[in-house]
């Protein structure tokens, strides 16, 4: 038997057997000179009429245990309201019999259009071989001999042989899937430890005489050695157009895990306040990558920070970070509503001390000779301990920790504001360190009495003590101080104030209810006018409740007050404390978790991975720097998404 194909021709008038003109019918395989399946079908839309089927083994080989199993879930085509035409045999008019549908069960079938019985059985379960099993005219041409019925009894002994087929095919189909999903979860746990670990999919060269055809495939070797279930179903144990293992489905795979991430870290913060923390980086490729984190407080009183994504961005504006974090929460159904801050590091976003002393042109020259002093003085680690003890160091770590004090961060910053004044002061002892370190390492001293000169030919008619005190250090000093007060203004320092009010430190020496109470009319969209009446009620028995506590003395600062605050359930007694707690644990000042996600990016996105393309970067990345999100989603999950995002040529 030939393979046929579906086709809409133009029939010879001639032939009394085949439809009319523009309507489908079956064409030889022969006919033409390829031998590529037709395209996949819509499982939707399958004929019903058994006229109108084409032959299962026209179908896409991949589709057609599908096209059995939906066809057979179906049921033949038994149009029972239907009139039957009657034809005159013989000398009496006959036709179909509607009785014969309960009289022969299951497998007969009635095309409307051609007046002909089927056998869909038969037609389901004919040999794949292309040997006829049984009669064609109850496949093919149709039966119409309704003056001979027994021939429609002596085929239900066929029937019941085409059934045991079914039974057979069924037991085969749910062996396909069994071995399907052995080989898929395979796939999948291989993909997490490479995810996990940070390491590359593919090799250089993965054809079958390579001697490493990559980590994925490598894995996928090992893991065969340890089990002899996954060795009988994978790679050349597989079909071969449903391995598994192609980079699309590798994708795929990790796209499904990154996903599943993203969306328990967004179902854990749901309606409550969170803030962003962005920072951009070029990557090895020097693609602009902006990077995404959420800072938020958990369930448990927790802060935490998440890794989110990172998107390519011709231009590092708030439009992109607003386009990329809008599409990213509509995503997973949630709103941009909540945010509460938004930090940016970067030296265009948030300048440090050092960054503003190299906008004068003088420190800036000597910035670009430092980098050469600073290829001598690495080699040392002794000199590099002694280069990080600058001034604003301690700001600098405190700013960065995850668990900030608010009350640290506060006296940190008056603290470095006096230094920097105190400073300004002492420029003559600074020019005697100065010149001892000339002395012992036998460097030419600068006379300060001589004048200035910027370079070998131009003099100038001031002298060096006034260029180097004046010119250079006041003005450095007063560039430094100038940001300090614009980025920490009296506002900022006001809202800082009122929320080291909340600190837990020494028995709560610093709770002040009046400062409490300022910093809720800073958030008119968190706090109601009844809710502010009520928090300052919530205040004065809080602060006696808590400062009685055993369990609530010794805490270091917020951060243990929100987890106390949850584990004794005083955060439902108290809640709008406890909204105050978390609006001043979401207050990003400046982490250094950002600046880690970019050092992940440069283990995923090597030289040697300089191609990887945007999306499976994001998806790696999510992976690799969120291992504790990684670990809580289960195989079973990565799979159902995994079939959800497109048909598969395997079935679960």
């Amino acid at each position: 038997m030939e393979n046929y194909y579906k086709s809409k021709t133009q029939c010879p008038s001639s032939s009394t057997s085949t439809p009319d003109i523009g309507t489908s019918v079956l064409i030889p395989q022969s006919t033409f000179n390829f031998t590529t399946p037709i395209n996949l079908v819509d499982l939707d839309n399958l004929p019903s009429d058994p006229f109108k089927k084409p032959r299962i083994l026209s179908y896409n080989v991949n589709q057609r245990d599908e096209i059995r199993r939906r066809y057979w879930i179906k049921g033949p085509c038994q149009p029972r309201g239907h009139k039957f035409l009657k034809t005159k045999i013989g000398n009496k008019l006959r036709g179909f019999v509607p009785t014969w549908f309960n009289q022969y069960g299951n497998w007969l079938e009635y095309s409307i259009k051609k007046n002909k019985a089927f056998c869909l059985c038969c037609y389901l379960f004919r040999d794949d071989n292309g040997q006829q099993a049984g009669n064609d005219a109850f496949v093919i041409q149709g039966f119409d001999g309704w003056n001979k019925s027994e021939r429609l009894l002596s085929h239900v002994d066929l029937v019941k042989q085409r059934q045991s087929i079914s039974v057979a095919f069924h037991k085969k189909s749910e062996s396909a899937k069994k071995e399907y999903r052995i080989r898929l979860n395979a796939s999948v746990e291989v993909c997490r430890h490479l995810l996990n670990s940070a390491l590359p999919f593919h090799g250089h060269d993965e054809s079958e005489t390579s001697l490493h055809r990559g980590q994925f495939l490598e894995t996928i070797k090992l893991v065969r050695k340890l089990s002899e279930d996954i060795l009988k179903v994978t790679l050349e144990n597989a079909p071969k157009n449903n391995q598994v293992v192609s980079p699309k489905i590798q994708k795929d795979i990790a796209y499904c895990f990154s996903q599943e991430i993203l969306k328990g870290i967004l179902q854990e913060i749901g309606d409550d306040v969170f803030a962003l923390l962005v920072d951009e980086s070029s990557d090895v490729s020097k693609k602009e990558q902006m990077a995404v984190v959420l800072r938020y407080v958990d369930k448990l009183g927790l802060v935490k920070e998440k890794f989110v994504g990172v998107v390519h961005v011709p231009h590092t504006s708030s439009k992109s970070l607003k386009y990329f974090i809008d599409s990213l929460f509509a995503q997973h159904g949630l709103s941009m509503k909540k945010v509460r801050r938004q930090g940016y590091d970067g030296a265009s976003n948030m300048r440090v001390a050092v960054a503003i002393a190299r906008d004068h042109n003088g420190v800036g020259n000597f910035f670009e000779m430092l980098s050469l002093v600073m290829n001598v003085v690495c080699a040392s680690c002794q000199r590099k301990d002694m280069i990080r003890e600058e001034v604003t160091n301690m700001l600098s770590q405190a700013l960065q920790r995850k668990d900030q004090d608010i009350v640290e961060v506060v006296s940190l910053v008056e603290m470095t504001k006096k230094k920097l004044q105190r400073i300004n002061d002492g420029f003559e002892d600074l020019l005697e360190e100065v010149y001892a370190f000339c002395e012992k390492y036998e460097i030419t001293k600068v006379d300060m009495s001589e004048n200035y000169a910027r370079n070998r030919r131009q003099n100038t008619d001031i002298n060096n003590q006034h260029h180097y005190k004046v010119d250079v250090f006041t003005v450095v000093l007063d560039m430094q101080l100038l940001e300090f007060r614009d980025r920490f203004s009296e506002i900022s320092s006001e809202l800082l104030t009122n929320m080291a009010a909340l600190s837990p430190c020494f028995s709560f020496s610093q709770f002040d209810a009046s400062k409490l109470i300022k910093m809720s009319m800073l958030y008119p969209n968190d706090f109601t006018e009844v809710e502010m009446r009520n928090l300052a009620q919530q205040l004065d028995f809080y602060y006696d409740v808590v400062k009685e506590d055993v369990r609530f003395s010794n805490l270091n600062g917020i951060a243990d007050l929100s987890r106390v605050m949850v584990e004794t359930r005083k955060h439902i007694s108290y809640y709008l404390v406890y909204r105050l707690v978390k609006l001043a644990l979401v207050l990003p000042v400046a982490t250094t978790t950002v600046e880690r996600c970019f050092s992940a990016m440069k283990l995923v996105k090597s030289d040697l991975r300089n191609r990887m393309g945007d999306d499976f970067l994001n998806c790696a990345l999510i992976c690799a720097i969120e291992k504790e999100e990684l670990v809580k989603v289960t195989n079973e999950v990565v799979i159902d998404r995994f079939h959800e995002m497109t048909n598969r040529r395997g079935q679960l």
